[in-house]
């Protein structure tokens, strides 16, 4: 072998290594920025199975991406995400001097486990606390996150998996979420914020997990609440009977009334 191939052959090999690391740093980094931004938007442990970005192009993929449960659900996981595709700006990667440019983002599949109780449901609990953080970011001053663009984002293939609560609130059953399509997500704005985004995001599925078929929490607590009292009424009912058999039934009283 030549010299000159020789030197072509460690260039490459070099290139080739500084390539692999780039994508394992940017690959890092963006992996850390996803579950730590993530589980405070969640309110919930999220976690990345894996992550890569290749350096040359900005197209990168997340595997497995799992967001658990609050408190007081029995359920382990809120949502599930097999896989998502991303195509980053690398030129607005480097210069910090503008917004983030993400060129598109694509989910495809992915379940959320709805299960209600006497607090709201698992669902309904991230939604909530996306728009929380979300707020809070706008009306503190002193923050000053980097502003993103998001060409386009669509939303396809998810699903809502309801169950019944450990109390026996709520249904069994699954539903199909229509699928959601965004284009120039803070665009006429110059950017916005990713707390700002995702809240877009979480209204935009809001509505479609409605159209679904999913009972929102207020009004799923507040039927559950009707039954209750319902139930609680027709029961100090008969125990009323049980203890007067004297007292007249509605039979009886209407029987009394023709009577008079």
């Amino acid at each position: 072998m030549s010299k000159a191939l020789q030197i072509i052959g460690f260039l490459v090999a070099v290139v080739a290594l500084a390539a692999a690391g780039a994508a394992y740093y940017l690959g890092n980094e963006v992996e850390a920025a996803v579950e730590g931004v993530g589980s405070r938007l969640a309110g919930a442990p999220v976690e990345v199975g894996s992550l890569y970005v290749l350096p040359w192009s900005g197209e990168g993929v997340i595997r497995n991406l799992k967001i658990g449960a609050p408190d007081g659900f029995s359920v382990v996981e809120t949502a599930t995400v097999p896989s998502a595709r991303f195509i980053v700006d690398l030129g607005s990667l480097v210069d910090r001097r503008g917004p983030l440019v993400v060129r598109s983002i694509e989910v495809r599949g992915g379940e959320l486990t709805h299960e209600l109780t006497p607090r709201g449901s698992t669902v309904g609990h991230l939604l909530d606390n996306v728009d929380g953080v979300a707020r809070s970011e706008l009306e503190d001053p002193t923050r000053t996150a980097r502003k993103v663009v998001v060409g386009r984002m669509g939303i396809a293939g998810v699903s809502v998996r309801s169950i019944p609560g450990p109390t026996g609130l709520g249904t069994e059953g699954t539903f199909q979420v229509d699928s959601v399509e965004l284009d120039d997500l803070g665009g006429p704005e110059g950017g916005q914020t990713v707390f700002a985004l995702a809240a877009r995001v979480a209204a935009e599925l809001r509505s479609k997990i409605a159209d679904a078929g999913v009972v929102p929490d207020d009004q799923a607590l507040a039927a559950a609440r009707e039954r209750a009292a319902a139930a609680a009424k027709a029961v100090d009912a008969a125990v009323r009977r049980e203890g007067n058999p004297a007292a007249p039934t509605g039979k009886r009283r209407a029987k009394r009334r023709r009577a008079r």
